[in-house]
């Protein structure tokens, strides 16, 4: 069975990985999963109906094509670093968002409407369209309305062995040892995100800057 789908900083194949392996060289040099609370998610199917997601953290979220962007999105109509969303949280606890476009060459809509170049407010279930194709539903997540807490009976376990247990969920059964991230496309900037089906290819046509 094929990779199901790859999320920053839980990957737990590490020990299958060489120094050989291409992908390992790259994924050593992306940033670290920041020391942040997560307050939303991007959802889409542009690329593969399998669908991709990506966890949004606390502060600015850098989202464009270059591999050092927190939300990597491999097409090509998005710029290198094609626009910045901001996540703040209120002293009472209201989480809210706004995004900006960084001088992209084919722009930023929120639900149909083009941001310009001014903080546009972002909302939660907002359709956000980053250049001419990829289409992000906007999660927000409010922990506090919604109800959710830290139990006092929470019972943790050694790191060790929730590794090997996000291994089995985020890449599937019989696929341990073994990753299609052993052939990467080449200058794609995968190694931040991955589709749920392991699809690698990437949009074709000009690329802006």
């Amino acid at each position: 069975m094929a990779d199901k789908t790859y999320v920053p900083g839980m990957d737990g194949n590490s020990q299958s990985k060489t120094a050989d392996d291409p992908m390992s060289r790259r994924a050593s040099n992306a940033p670290s999963t920041p020391d942040k609370p997560v307050l939303g998610f991007f959802y889409s199917v542009s690329r593969t109906s399998f669908g991709e997601f990506w966890p949004l953290y606390l502060g600015p979220n850098t989202i464009g094509r270059d591999a050092s962007c927190d939300v990597v999105l491999s097409e090509g109509t998005v710029s290198g670093e094609h626009a910045t969303l901001i996540i703040h949280q209120e002293d009472d606890g209201e989480v809210y968002a706004g995004i900006k476009d960084n001088g992209s060459t084919h722009g930023v809509k929120v639900n149909g409407k083009s941001a310009h170049f001014d903080v546009v407010g972002c909302k939660n279930m907002d359709i956000i369209k980053i250049g001419k194709a990829y289409e992000l539903l906007f999660i927000l997540v409010d922990a506090a309305s919604c109800g959710l807490k830290q139990p006092e009976n929470f019972v943790a376990v050694e790191e060790k062995s929730s590794r090997r247990v996000d291994q089995r969920i985020f890449t599937g059964p019989g696929n341990a040892t073994r990753s299609r991230f052993s052939n990467p496309v080449p200058g794609s900037g995968s190694d931040r995100t991955r589709s749920m089906d392991g699809d690698d290819n990437t949009g074709e046509g000009t690329v802006p800057r």
